[in-house]
């Protein structure tokens, strides 16, 4: 059996920076094969809660590992039997055919040969097809347009599947390798024919990508201790002008997990940070060494809603929510209902205005209203329109 030979302390770096089934699929290797590699080379394995440790002394400079032995006639010892030829008739269409592709008689018994080394007769493909229908699977059959037989509706279809990839490539808080590794992953769900018009979607070197690996770790961590109730504890981390993530400061934080939310093409994680009694948003991309604790979470406010944070946390700025009536030009008014959302109420002033009242936090309204300067003006109340001015006094121009 192939083998792939790793350096040990690469595949320890590896396994803590993204996790167990993460480093096999990297491989290409099974996770028990990989636990067992690694129990071998004495490589501790990323455990949930648990900070990574060093690596303990070993003589071996490298580990090998079995890959996984992928199916290919020419495999001796790997022989399917004709119980597998409804499944494996369904991989096909799966694979090769859409409603703009479809496959011939001919077709499916010349992949069942290549592809798993089956010999298949008309009689048995159309009774594999047959139990498929009955199954449920939307197969378009010969008899019905004469052209062949076809997988006609798939879980997702084309345009979603191309939705959910642009939005994995432009969501900036998904590392690099992620992204791609993403990206390939949902390329799958596709027919091959209609992924080769993908194949130039690759992340650039100027797209704006979190270097923080641990996104999708610490939201499985998360997630868990919002389920069972329990405190975490992380870093959380800034941007220096190297522009590399480093500790905010040095003490760790400690927080009551309550949802995490996504908003602004980020993750946010919603949570009451411990000697505070308000919900405070943290970024999960910039969360870092997540720990869950055995200490019990408080309860959340008794009016805490996550979709709160939409409807008022402007820019996802919590704090003291203010209701404010704006004065706004016609030209922001797609502006105002990106921020407030399809039902905010506008009154036309006639003049090329219109009056709006919104409510929103304190903080993120007196940003949202410096950004939209010259379109925007904060009428009501007066500490929020002071604050504004204040803000605009103390500017870089020193105008």
């Amino acid at each position: 059996m192939e083998k792939v030979k790793v350096k040990r302390e690469e595949l320890f770096d590896e396994l803590w920076k993204t996790s167990l089934t993460g480093t096999a699929k990297k491989y290409d290797v099974s996770v028990s094969k990989l636990r067992a590699a690694c129990a071998e080379a004495d490589i501790p394995l990323p455990e949930k809660g648990t900070e990574k440790p060093g690596l303990p002394a070993s003589d071996g400079e490298f580990v090998e590992i079995d890959r996984i032995a992928h199916y290919n006639p020419r495999n001796e010892g790997i022989q399917l039997t004709s119980k597998a030829n409804t499944l494996c008739i369904l991989s096909l269409l799966y694979k090769y055919s859409s409603p703009e592709r479809f496959l011939s008689m001919p077709e499916i018994q010349r992949l069942m040969r290549t592809e798993f080394g089956l010999e298949v007769d008309r009689r048995t493909v159309t009774g594999s097809l047959q139990t498929l229908e009955a199954l449920g699977w939307d197969i378009s059959g010969y008899n019905k347009d004469g052209r062949g037989y076809c997988l006609m509706s798939r879980l997702f279809e084309l345009p979603e599947v191309r939705l959910l990839m642009d939005s994995v490539y432009s969501n900036p808080a998904i590392p690099k390798k992620q992204t791609e590794n993403l990206i390939s992953e949902l390329q799958e769900l596709l027919p091959v024919h209609q992924r080769r018009r993908y194949r130039h979607l690759r992340v650039l070197d100027h797209v704006r990508k979190s270097p923080n690996r641990e996104l999708f770790l610490n939201i499985e961590l998360l997630d868990e201790a919002i389920s069972e109730k329990k405190i975490v504890q992380f870093t959380y981390c800034r941007y220096d002008l190297n522009g590399e993530l480093v500790e905010r400061r040095q003490k760790r934080y400690s927080a009551s997990p309550l949802a995490l939310y996504a908003a602004n093409g980020f993750y946010y994680l919603l949570c009451v940070t411990v000697g505070f009694n308000n919900v405070a948003p943290y970024r999960v991309d910039k969360i870092r060494n997540v720990t869950k604790t055995d200490m019990t979470a408080v309860d959340p406010p008794e009016d805490f809603r996550p979709e709160d944070f939409a409807n008022y946390g402007v820019l996802m700025y919590g704090g003291e929510t203010v209701t404010a009536k704006l004065l706004c030009k016609n030209e922001a008014i797609d502006y105002m209902v990106d921020t407030f959302g399809h039902d905010a109420h506008m009154v036309d002033n006639g003049d090329g205005t219109f009056n709006m009242t919104v409510t929103g936090s304190f903080l993120g309204l007196k940003l949202w209203a410096v950004h939209y300067l010259d379109r925007v003006e904060v009428l009501t109340p007066p500490p929020l329109r002071e604050a504004v001015i204040e803000m605009i006094k103390d500017n870089m121009y020193n105008i």
